[in-house]
């Protein structure tokens, strides 16, 4: 006889679910790499469009036309760099949110292991004298045939 954890479903069920928690994790960490670079690219086109304006500005009349142009599209870049950050707002909370959910999950998961090792054990320590009381009944009742011989 072999020992059969009552609640191994469950156990199954919990710990596919802190697997789909870890996978959106994952993919919320990615979400938020990619807003990084996006910011990051915005920065960099917000700061070479300020350099054209500088660099119009040295080489001697500078034609308005372009110098608005390029002010607007930093003006353009700007607003993108906030909504990015608006983003990467929303996205920190749904880290915090997947933690949060990982820490409940793997406890869940936890609870039900130590569960499951402590019937273990139990069943092991039962079987074991099981086997122990039928040794010893084995060897009295050789004992008591050889007496009776």
């Amino acid at each position: 006889m072999s020992f059969v954890f009552a609640l191994r479903p469950l156990l199954e069920f919990r710990r596919h679910r802190r697997n789909l928690c870890r996978q959106l994790l994952a993919q919320v960490l990615s979400d938020e790499a990619a807003l990084l670079a996006e910011r990051q690219t915005a920065l960099a086109s917000r700061e070479r469009q300020f350099a054209e304006i500088r660099g119009m500005s040295r080489r001697g009349p500078v034609s308005i036309e372009g110098a608005i142009s390029r002010r607007y599209h930093t003006g353009q870049l700007l607003g993108q760099v906030r909504l990015i950050e608006e983003k990467r707002r929303l996205v920190g909370q749904q880290l915090q949110l997947c933690r949060d959910a990982i820490v409940k999950a793997d406890t869940d998961v936890k609870a039900l292991e130590r569960l499951e090792d402590r019937q273990r054990a139990e069943f092991e320590y039962r079987a074991e004298r099981r086997n122990q009381f039928e040794r010893e009944d084995a060897w009295m009742a050789r004992r008591l045939q050889e007496a009776a011989r």
